[in-house]
């Protein structure tokens, strides 16, 4: 077996799938709950962020029950504010992240195009 197939099937084994689950779950978490209802261009930014990982977890689970799992999620004793904290570090790093790559595709169709990038 080639490196690449091992390492594709480690990452399609179903413990690994959970895992990757769990971590978007807890972030679609965290930005649902920065999402404050008070603060339009913050509540954009954070249903962008809440789209991106469902998109996620729904590419990889197509029938996932986002309800109950969110619900064990905010019942479970360890998601504390110390993971909560730790989970938004994470993820916010992945947005921005994110972001910085769409930024860079932005400014090189921009340049290709021979317009300015905002």
């Amino acid at each position: 077996m080639t490196v690449i197939a091992a390492a594709a099937a480690a990452v399609a084994t179903p413990a690994a799938t959970d895992v990757l689950i769990n971590e978007d779950l807890r972030c679609l978490a965290v930005f649902a709950s920065l999402a404050d209802g008070k603060d339009k261009e913050n509540d954009a930014g954070m249903t962008g962020a809440i789209m991106y990982y469902i998109g996620r977890i729904d590419a990889r689970v197509p029938d996932y029950q986002f309800g109950p799992a969110l619900k064990t999620l905010f019942a479970e004793p360890t998601w504390n504010d110390a993971a909560f904290a730790a989970d938004a570090q994470r993820c916010g790093a992945e947005m921005g992240k994110r972001g910085d790559e769409l930024s860079a595709i932005g400014d090189a169709m921009s340049a290709e195009a021979g317009k300015p990038a905002n």
